[in-house]
């Protein structure tokens, strides 16, 4: 462990080239031998280091994510990361782009590496929801473990919340993975809801909290989300893809789906339990999402164009005529 520790030293002071061999071997020994602050400073490190290429930035991620997601981390680094690419693509709440140009806590996240990073997170959040699934789904029940995965639900809406209002590129695939990531989110607050109405006790605090922060915080985030993802169907200003028109076609509805399901299981469970947790959920115009087919087809069709047209001119400058 001790040539570990030096090992560790001598390349966060000197050659970040090394490091990338050296995170696989951490991400064993920490679990071996308790060397998490040895990480953490390795982390810290890296974090700050501004010249990393995009490349090795998501393997420092999902490696430091993953570990902590071993260690039931409480998503200090999660929500700090999902700051700093809110601070780096903007805030979709806002016309300024400038006004959330902050200065980035962790000097990793720049214009280059925040959209893979930004990836690597989401996938982190969807390993998290799956773990809660699991949990959710055990036969054992107390009221001690449903407050654990309240609170783990609770950490996971903050940091969402953060991640919706960013302002992913329409054309990037990152806008498909954050309403998947949602929807995952909305999935599992329902199973949990399921859970508790199968119980006939009163309804647990925790659970309230939860039902309050995802009401009047991640909601209406994710509106908002809705409203900019609905952009490249209602004007001609571009943005999109057409494989990425045709993916929000189908995962924004089933986002939809799955906060309408959350709600009515709400609902039933505050009928249970005469309390009225819908207090704190207002509905938004942004619910009534529907892709008009005939506009997508239009719009569809002129992107596709779009994409053709320098296919066309590369073909017509090859095959040029040659003169006499």
């Amino acid at each position: 462990k001790q040539w570990y520790q030096r090992r560790v030293r001598a390349v966060v002071a000197e050659d970040f080239t090394e490091a990338q061999h050296l995170l696989s071997v951490m991400a064993v020994l920490y679990l071996e031998c308790n060397a998490m602050n040895d990480m953490e400073e390795v982390s810290t490190k890296l974090l700050d280091n501004p010249g990393l290429t995009s490349t090795f930035c998501k393997e420092v991620i999902t490696i430091l994510l993953s570990s902590l997601r071993s260690l039931d981390d409480k998503l200090d680094v999660h929500m700090a990361l999902s700051r700093d690419i809110l601070a780096v693509m903007g805030d979709i709440e806002t016309e300024d782009d400038d006004s959330m140009m902050d200065e980035a806590q962790y000097k990793i996240v720049n214009e280059n590496s925040a959209g893979k990073i930004l990836s690597v997170l989401l996938n982190s959040l969807d390993m998290m929801l799956s773990d809660i699934d699991w949990g959710i789904q055990q036969g054992v029940y107390s009221d001690d473990q449903s407050d654990i995965l309240c609170n783990q639900l609770m950490g996971l809406a903050n940091v969402l919340s953060v991640i919706l209002t960013c302002k992913s590129p329409h054309s990037s695939s990152t806008t498909d993975l954050i309403a998947k990531t949602s929807k995952k989110f909305y999935n599992s607050f329902t199973l949990l809801i399921k859970r508790e109405a199968a119980q006939s006790k009163d309804i647990l605090k925790s659970l309230e909290k939860l039902a309050k922060l995802v009401g009047t915080n991640t909601n209406q985030k994710l509106y908002s989300f809705l409203i900019y993802l609905e952009q490249p169907y209602t004007n001609d200003t571009g943005g999109s893809n057409a494989a990425t028109i045709r993916k929000q076609a189908v995962s924004v509805p089933g986002l939809v789906y799955a906060v309408e399901q959350c709600e009515r299981n709400l609902i039933i469970l505050g009928k249970k339990t005469n309390t009225d947790l819908m207090e704190y959920f207002k509905r938004s115009p942004a619910r009534d999402f529907k892709v008009d087919v005939r506009v997508l087809e239009e719009k569809l069709a002129k992107t596709e164009e779009e994409e053709e047209q320098p296919r066309k001119k590369r073909k017509k400058g090859k095959s040029k005529p040659e003169e006499d």
